[in-house]
């Protein structure tokens, strides 16, 4: 990613998506999910993020009232050792386990969140609106070796369901999350 303080170059850069923006969605659906450090260390290579987003119902997922409901699963498995380690790789600020890994994770999508459990308990997470999309927010705490689920119920209606797959930005990392979309 690049970014210019001169309008042309600019304007090339977000030509050939090289400015990060997140894509438009043009009401159809979407999915985007993010994990930032909350933990003031550099655990962050050690976190491997799979997303499995399912479009429920019917073919191309709405119900005869136009509403459409998606699961989204997001796993994050921290593989980062307990021990042997420098603390401010492997540390914390929040008392929490050596290794234990404090994500912030979003989940930007293109209709709102009903429902969201983490392993499989409810929950809940921060919801809001940004660049126009839906996004929900909360802090995960991620063991060493180990792996915490969070899976998110969205339903609503879409301007424009007929679009086909929905837009997928993937977060550049090191080890970007993997998707996979059914539905």
């Amino acid at each position: 990613m690049a970014w210019s303080a001169h309008a042309d170059e600019e304007q090339l850069l977000s030509q050939v998506k090289m400015d990060g923006a997140f894509p438009t969605l043009e009401g159809g659906d979407g999915v985007a999910v993010t994990v930032d450090n909350g933990g003031n260390n550099k655990i962050d290579a050690y976190l491997d993020t799979s997303v499995n987003y399912v479009v429920n119902g019917e073919e191309g997922g709405e119900a005869a009232s136009g509403v459409r409901t998606s699961t989204i699963t997001i796993t994050l498995t921290n593989n980062a050792p307990s021990s042997g380690l420098p603390l401010y790789v492997i540390g914390n600020g929040f008392d929490l386990p050596v290794g234990t890994n404090r994500a912030w994770l979003s989940v930007y999508t293109a209709l709102p969140m009903v429902a969201v459990q983490v392993d499989g308990r409810p929950d809940g997470m921060q919801t809001g609106r940004v660049f126009g999309w839906n996004v929900s927010s909360r802090y995960v705490d991620i063991p060493a070796g180990d792996t915490v689920t969070v899976t998110m119920t969205v339903q609503g209606a879409l301007e424009r369901p007929g679009l086909g797959a929905p837009v997928v930005r993937v977060q550049p990392l090191s080890t970007p999350p993997v998707y996979t979309l059914s539905g």
